[in-house]
């Protein structure tokens, strides 16, 4: 239950915090359709990448999230949310921002594939996570990795390298 409520407080705090100042491109009543994903492949309107077979994938468009989860009861779990960001703020602004709310280190630039992201590593509620954030043009791409070593793991690390950004 702790890790429940600390996954939750944190994907909160992270939603709120990354997305401050960004502009809706439209709303809608309509509940959003999640699709699950089956292989190595995955492929969005605004993404793409691969990713090892023991992951599963979600992908909720609707809110241009995608979830991945391995083990049953999620003991690595990584959240990937495009969203507009039309402020000036830029990728290490927004990290470092969210950092000061979990008392963690500075933001560091780190690259995976072709992408060069802000980077910051922390523990929140006993679990181990890192925040990547990148802005492409005003879209704002945040990826959360929550579990022990996953910054380590060569499955997490390849699926970072093969991450392909439509916008």
């Amino acid at each position: 239950m702790r890790k429940v409520t600390a996954l939750f407080v944190l994907l909160l705090l992270t939603s709120v915090i990354v997305s401050c100042g960004g502009k809706k491109t439209t709303e809608t009543n309509e509940k959003p359709v999640e699709t699950i994903v089956a292989g190595e492949s995955f492929d969005n309107a605004f993404m793409s990448f691969t990713y090892p077979k023991e992951w599963k994938v979600s992908d909720v468009p609707q809110t241009k999230m995608v979830n991945l989860q391995r083990g049953v009861m999620g003991d690595a779990y990584i959240l990937i949310k495009a969203e507009i960001d039309d402020t000036p703020r830029t990728a290490a602004d927004m990290s470092n921002e969210f950092s000061k709310l979990v008392s963690g280190p500075a933001s560091e630039n780190a690259t995976y594939g072709t992408t060069e992201y802000a980077k910051i590593s922390f523990n929140f509620g006993g679990i181990d996570q890192t925040m990547l954030v990148v802005k492409i043009g005003n879209n704002k791409v945040s990826i959360t990795i929550q579990g022990k070593g996953l910054m380590e793991d060569e499955g997490v690390l390849n699926l970072l390298k093969s991450i392909k950004y439509k916008f």
